[in-house]
């Protein structure tokens, strides 16, 4: 069983009915699932030796279960170019630059103001959204 804490947040916005927010509370997470949360009364330095790891949240705002559905649904046909592969965050920043590898990775990513057609922006929709649902995420469609 694989367990982490979020320690301490700043704040945990538990989105039930009452809108409750907890400040500095922890939130113990067992196998991806939220198991319980700790308010700020109860004691966890035994918890935090025992755990596989800790995020430390003191700066942090945790919303429990919010699932990000943010998918540039053209972006299906372009991550399999083999120059944008794993190699994003070297070639892309600063995205405003005038270097050649900045504009490359520019045009890779988000083809549509560079020419992209119709026709595969159109195609890239269904396969983003076969994407998104074999990770079991729902979607908003772009």
């Amino acid at each position: 069983m694989t367990t982490l804490l979020i320690h301490r947040a700043r704040c945990i916005a538990t989105q039930d009915d009452a809108n409750t927010e907890l400040n500095d509370a922890s939130l113990l997470i067992c196998d991806g699932r939220i198991e319980r949360i700790i308010p700020t009364t109860e004691d966890t330095d035994e918890l935090v030796k025992q755990v596989d790891e800790v995020i430390d949240a003191r700066r942090h705002v945790v919303v429990p279960g919010l699932i990000n559905t943010h998918h540039h649904m053209y972006q299906s046909l372009t991550r399999a170019i083999p120059g944008l592969q794993n190699n994003r965050t070297t070639r892309c920043q600063p995205l405003h630059a005038q270097r050649p590898a900045a504009r490359e990775c520019h045009i890779g990513l988000w083809p549509q103001p560079h020419g992209a057609t119709d026709q595969p922006l159109c195609a890239a929709v269904p396969a983003g959204r076969c994407a998104i649902a074999a990770v079991g995420r729902p979607a908003l469609a772009e």
